[in-house]
């Protein structure tokens, strides 16, 4: 959750108690998800963090032009930006140093992946294979509840 503001801070970690554990919460439901899909651990944590990290750099530079976080309504707009990058500013992800990011990115998931052994078990694999995305779907359950 330090990745959510940046730079990095302990500012995040003030807020109350509620807002703390629905941030936690959105964390594990990422976390599973990326799991159930790969069932490598360090590499499930890994796209959490890095995916709050990007969340966090978006909402600061959303901020920066014009003036409020980066909100859920938001990933609406995601088609119309890749459509109309410049009505967006989102012409610099276009360029060769965000493109090369991306490739980086995508290479570094296909060596992790050859190097980090799946940790999906021998034996009764169909249950273990329901099991994060049952977390996954519980989180998505529990943050739409309106005790939240």
């Amino acid at each position: 959750m330090a990745l959510e503001s940046v730079p990095p801070s302990v500012r995040p970690f003030r807020a109350p108690a509620a807002v703390l554990a629905l941030r936690l919460a959105i964390h594990l439901g990422l976390f599973a998800t990326a799991f159930a899909l790969s069932w490598r651990p360090w590499h499930a944590a890994l796209v959490t963090v890095v995916t709050a990290g990007l969340f966090g750099a978006g909402s600061r530079m959303k901020h920066g032009i014009l003036g409020e976080p980066l909100v859920f309504s938001d990933a609406a707009l995601v088609r119309h930006a890749i459509r109309h990058p410049k009505l967006y500013y989102a012409e610099k992800l276009a360029r060769p140093p965000a493109l090369l990011t991306l490739a980086g990115l995508a290479l570094a998931t296909a060596l992790w992946f050859a190097a980090e052994p799946s940790i999906l078990p021998d034996r009764g694999w169909p249950l273990w294979l329901a099991l994060p995305p049952m977390v996954a779907a519980a989180t998505a359950w529990a943050l739409t509840r309106p005790w939240v």
